[in-house]
């Protein structure tokens, strides 16, 4: 009995719009997640090789993005040339670095990961110019500010748990722990409380932004637990970022009149408060801890000030010497491991003329320092100032095509500053990308930070947004 076409139903076709759009909704709120949920698959010897879920959310976003991507290639090009040439160049050094690689498999992990940040950059940069509704902002902002809420609760549970108790559910970095510093540092769900902070600038800096431009509860929460978490990783760096960029954003505020400087004073004042918040949570918890010991509290003072300062200040010593929480000579030592990384890096970049303007190849810096350098130093050398690593494994012209990527996403704010009255939120995302900028001082990772070049994305995405002021949707 043969069947009547009509009565056959269809195969549902996907709708790939709203694929993309819940991937992207996904990557906004899941930046925290740069190492759990995560499966170990060490391959060649490169043991720090994991499959996470957020490059493989990464993934399938630039993958469904790709097809209408292609199409609108011109188009990006004419909203920003430098940004796209930029980013093929820099592809291009990448490549061209596994030509000469000492370790061709951990250098080609580390290539396709760089391919995949520009990808996911461009991807985010077409998605938001020209795909994203405007109808979906204030979700998106929603989603972003629960995100906030919901890790800052997560960070202060963990640091409570593992400061005042013993349990760290397994997430509790190997150097978190409170025996350096008396107290532990939260890291989340990320592989290191430097990759958390900076993670959770995201929210703070959105928060922010979003604060001032509805004065919603939601949006205060966020920004107040997001800060909370940012100081409960003690990250130097973040700190540095954070307060820079916090002032940067009160300025153009105030430069644009957007804000009186009695509200920002009042502002200010409530963030200065949680950062005493923050203070005595330390204190508290190195001395619930280390009761026993003689002036802890005071030491943990002490301590805390000196490792923040970076050894700049320095208190007078407490009246006991003596006692369980000791934790003199950190600074030291964890600032000349940084200091000897560097100088590695910078000798295997001058090692010769090709390696001045291309680099030693990406993922190839280890072997080629044990080679031709210093056959002491560790295979998988890290460089804790991405700078350096980059100069170091692209040479001038890769590092000088990343720069120049990043300059150009920032510029086109500067560019139509005391022409175009933004919103508070854009401002906010213009700090946060100064922020990223700066923590870029103070680690190197290429697997570990994908958020940052999404959210680089997004703000190059903006400029035909804010043409259109659409934005005014927020």
């Amino acid at each position: 009995m043969a069947l009547r076409r009509d009565t056959i139903t269809p195969i549902k076709q996907i709708n790939f719009q709203t694929v993309r759009f819940w991937l992207f909704t996904a990557l906004l709120v899941a930046a925290p997640l740069s190492k759990y949920p995560s499966v170990a698959t060490p391959l060649y010897n490169f043991t720090s090789f994991r499959i996470g879920l957020y490059p493989v959310l990464s993934l399938l976003f630039v993958l469904v993005s790709l097809p209408s991507l292609l199409k609108s290639i011109l188009k990006l090009y004419e909203q920003s040339k430098t940004a796209l040439i930029s980013s093929c160049l820099l592809a291009l050094v990448c490549l061209l670095g596994l030509i000469t690689a000492l370790y061709k498999s951990r250098s080609t992990l580390l290539v396709a990961s760089v391919l995949l940040l520009l990808s996911l950059l461009i991807s985010a940069w077409w998605y938001v110019a020209y795909e994203l509704p405007t109808s979906k902002y204030k979700l998106l902002l929603k989603a972003v500010l629960i995100a906030g809420c919901v890790y800052g609760v997560v960070g202060l549970l963990q640091f409570v748990l593992a400061g005042f108790g013993h349990e760290t559910f397994g997430l509790l970095c190997k150097n978190c722990g409170a025996q350096i510093f008396g107290f532990p540092r939260v890291n989340g769900f990320a592989a290191e409380p430097q990759f958390f902070a900076n993670a959770m600038m995201i929210y703070f800096f959105v928060g922010l932004g979003a604060f001032y431009k509805t004065r919603s509860g939601l949006a205060l929460s966020s920004t107040v637990l997001s800060l909370l978490a940012i100081g409960l990783t003690f990250s130097r760096g973040a700190f540095l970022a954070v307060g820079l960029s916090t002032i940067l954003f009160f300025a153009l505020l105030r430069l644009q009149d957007q804000v009186r400087l009695k509200t920002l004073a009042k502002h200010f004042a409530v963030l200065i408060a949680a950062c005493l918040v923050i203070s005595a949570l330390f204190v508290g918890a190195a001395s619930y801890r280390y009761r026993g010991t003689p002036d802890i509290a005071y030491k943990t003072f002490r301590s805390m000030v000196q490792q923040a300062s970076v050894g700049l200040i320095k208190l007078p010593a407490s009246k006991s010497e003596t006692g369980d929480f000791t934790p003199a000579g950190f600074i030291e030592a964890s600032g000349q491991e940084r200091l000897d990384a560097a100088n590695l890096s910078l000798k295997a970049w001058s090692y010769n003329g090709y390696t001045r303007l291309f680099g030693v190849g990406t993922g190839n810096l280890g072997p080629f320092v044990v080679k031709n350098i210093s056959p002491s130093a560790p295979n998988n050398l890290t460089v804790y100032i991405f700078y350096v690593l980059l100069l170091s494994e692209l040479g001038l012209i890769g590092a000088g095509a990343f720069v120049v990527l990043h300059v150009s996403i920032l510029k086109s704010y500067i560019k139509r500053f005391w022409r175009h009255k933004y919103t508070a939120i854009y401002t906010g995302l213009f700090c946060l990308g100064v922020a990223f900028l700066i923590q870029y001082f103070f680690f190197g990772s290429y697997i570990n930070v994908p958020y940052i070049w999404l959210w680089f994305g997004i703000l190059i995405g903006s400029k035909p947004l804010l043409r259109r002021k659409a934005v005014k949707a927020l």
